[in-house]
């Protein structure tokens, strides 16, 4: 009851009317359409990569996501590795030369994959770091959340994921936390938040505009 009337008593805001910092304290009454469908089908800043988690990361990681698709703060696209082993990153499938490819970890010919990419702050290490996932099941799980009218805008509560798993048996689940971002980090997260450049991911530049220090 509590929950409900604080949120009846919160003005509807818009989300181009505010800063980054101030985004991340608000409550969004839109609480659907977020994230696309799921069909089932190295630089200066920090990236988090959800298969450390359980090494690198603690199992489960607890993370508040900064970005959303509605404002293209987060994006998608397709992603596939060269013969070198670099990344290969395009807005569409179709845009990846397939004769540029190489083999995969299992020795099979390399194939383009979905991904998204977001920044999020990693509670664990305090700082803010883009996260890039491939994984359809953890994308459905953040789909599942980002439809839901109770939570809606994954900017507004944390998420703590959790690994299960190995190999082609790894899972991930997703557990919601309704709670207020640290006041103590919004201004130097909005910051950060403001100098990362997602579009540069499809040119192969470093998203980061400046260095993870400043961030």
């Amino acid at each position: 009851k509590r929950k409900k009337k604080a949120m009846e008593q919160t003005p509807k805001t818009n989300p181009q009317d505010m800063s980054s910092a101030a985004f991340l304290n608000s409550i969004s009454e839109e609480k659907i359409g977020f994230f696309p469908k799921v069909e089932a089908t190295q630089s200066q800043g920090a990236y988090l990569k959800v298969s450390a988690i359980g090494s690198a990361y603690p199992n489960p990681l607890k993370i508040r996501i900064l970005g959303a698709f509605i404002d293209d703060s987060m994006i998608e696209g397709w992603r596939a590795f060269n013969t070198s082993g670099m990344p290969m990153r395009k807005k569409t499938k179709d845009e990846i030369d397939l004769n540029q490819l190489g083999k995969n970890n299992f020795g099979q010919d390399e194939r383009p994959v979905k991904f998204w990419a977001f920044p999020v702050f990693v509670y664990k290490e305090n700082n803010v770091q883009i996260c890039e996932i491939h994984q359809v099941g953890l994308m459905r799980e953040l789909e599942r959340l980002g439809n839901d009218r109770n939570w809606g805008d994954p900017r507004q509560y944390d998420i703590s994921i959790m690994k299960t798993g190995s190999g082609n048996r790894t899972a991930y689940q997703v557990t919601p936390s309704q709670q207020q971002f640290p006041q103590e980090h919004v201004d130097a997260v909005g910051k950060a938040i403001n100098q990362i450049d997602l579009q540069k991911l499809f040119v192969n530049e470093d998203p980061f505009l400046t260095s993870p220090n400043d961030a």
